[in-house]
C-alpha cells in the first residue's frame, strides 16, 4: 500500500460520494506522483460515466469535470470491480462513517488491523463469496 484516505462525506447521494472519492483519491495519486494507474470502482454508474465521458446528473457536472480532468491529466483507466474485490475501498468509506472524520494513511503508518486483514487477504488471492 502508498496510500489509502477514509474521508466523510455527511449527508449526500450516493452518486456524489463515489465521485467525490474518485476524485479525491486521484488527488492524492497526483500529490505522490502516481501516474498510469488503474482504478477499480464497484460503482457501476460512476465507471460509466467515467467512460462515456457524460454524467446524467446535473448536481454533478462540476464534480464530474474535475474528476474527468484529473483521469486525462494522470493517464488512469477507470474500470469496475465487484464489491467483493473492492473490501478495502468499503472498509475505508465504513470507516470514514463511523468515525465522522477524514484520515489518510501513509505507506509505514500504523493501518486499522481489519484493513489489514482485507490486505492480506487480498495479497493471498483468497475467494470472497457473495451472500
Amino acid at each position: 500500500m502508498l496510500i489509502a484516505f477514509s474521508n466523510f462525506y455527511g449527508v449526500c447521494s450516493i452518486a456524489v460520494a463515489e465521485l467525490r472519492a474518485l476524485r479525491d483519491g486521484l488527488k492524492l495519486c497526483a500529490d505522490i506522483g502516481l501516474a498510469g494507474c488503474q482504478v477499480s470502482s464497484d460503482s457501476a454508474t460512476t465507471v460509466q460515466f467515467i467512460t462515456h465521458k457524460a454524467c446524467s446528473l446535473w448536481n454533478c457536472c462540476f464534480l464530474f469535470q474535475e474528476v474527468m480532468d484529473l483521469v486525462e491529466s494522470l493517464g488512469v483507466n477507470i474500470c469496475f470491480t465487484y464489491r467483493e474485490s473492492n473490501r478495502a475501498a468499503d472498509f475505508l468509506a465504513n470507516l470514514a462513517c463511523s468515525r465522522t472524520e477524514n484520515s489518510v494513511f501513509r505507506s509505514g503508518d500504523v493501518i486499522p488491523q481489519e484493513l489489514q486483514r482485507i490486505m492480506r487477504e487480498d495479497r493471498a488471492g483468497l475467494l470472497v463469496l457473495r451472500m
